[in-house]
Parts: C-alpha cells; sequence; structure tokens
C-alpha cells in the first residue's frame, strides 16, 4: 500500500522493490527446483543400504537452500558480518553433523548407547545371575 505512494514521491524506490520481488521469485523458483531435484534423487535412490552418495548430495542441497532462505529471505545478508558468519558457520556444523551420523553404522549408535546405559547400571562386570549353575543342596 504504501509502496505506492512512496513510488510517486520517490520513483527509485518503486524500480527497487520490482527489482527486489524480481530476485525473491527467482529464488523462491531456485528453491521449488531444489526441492523437487531432492525428491528425484532420492526417489531414484533405491535401496543399496549403508552410506549413499544420493543421502550426501540432498544434504548438500538442503544446505544450499537453508543458505538462500536465511541471508535473502530472513535478510541475512544485510546483517552485521559476525552474525552472518554465525549462521554461516552453524550451517555447516549441522550440516557435518548430519554427515557423521549418517556415516555410523546404523546399529552401532544403539550399541554404545545400550553398552554406556549398562555401564552406568553397573551391569557389566558382575556375572549374570542366569547363566549361573544352580545351587546344590550342600552349598
Amino acid at each position: 500500500m504504501d509502496l505506492s505512494i512512496r513510488s510517486v514521491l520517490y520513483p527509485e524506490v518503486a524500480v527497487m522493490a520490482i527489482k527486489s520481488l524480481k530476485r525473491q521469485t527467482m529464488l523462491w523458483l531456485a528453491l521449488l527446483f531444489l526441492t523437487l531435484l531432492s525428491a528425484e534423487v532420492l526417489r531414484r535412490r533405491g535401496d543399496i543400504g549403508g552410506y549413499s552418495i544420493d543421502v550426501t548430495a540432498v544434504l548438500l542441497v538442503t544446505l544450499i537452500k537453508a543458505r538462500i532462505i536465511g541471508l535473502d529471505f530472513m535478510e541475512l545478508r544485510g546483517a552485521p558480518r559476525r552474525l552472518r558468519l554465525a549462521f554461516e558457520a552453524w550451517l555447516v556444523m549441522v550440516s557435518l553433523g548430519i554427515l557423521f551420523l549418517h556415516a555410523v553404522p546404523q546399529g552401532a549408535a544403539s550399541q554404545a548407547l545400550t553398552r554406556s546405559a549398562q555401564l552406568d547400571a553397573g551391569a557389566i562386570g558382575r556375572p549374570r545371575m542366569d547363566r549361573l549353575p544352580p545351587r546344590q543342596a550342600g552349598d
């Protein structure tokens, strides 16, 4: 609404608004394309098991999409340099964490957690009672 009033008073505002709208529209279309590309990659992936380069590619596309959203739609591109760098560092750290968790064999994490819980409970190192021979009458 106030765009029309400002554009009459300051024509350069209207030109900047149109350029901004075009940029946002193009970025939105890029995000849409990247989303469809990710869906297609995962659809064709098949069941190969284990670590997959397809998942890594989709994660990279997701990182690019998150960066576009943060910098352009959340306007971090014009934010102070430290804030922008913190945002980008956070994106990289989260992506690396997800890649690491994806690279760990599926059963290894749950086995490590189970072993840790057993250590906490003091179950490891004690003989299991169900494996001891039955007591004799003279014991």
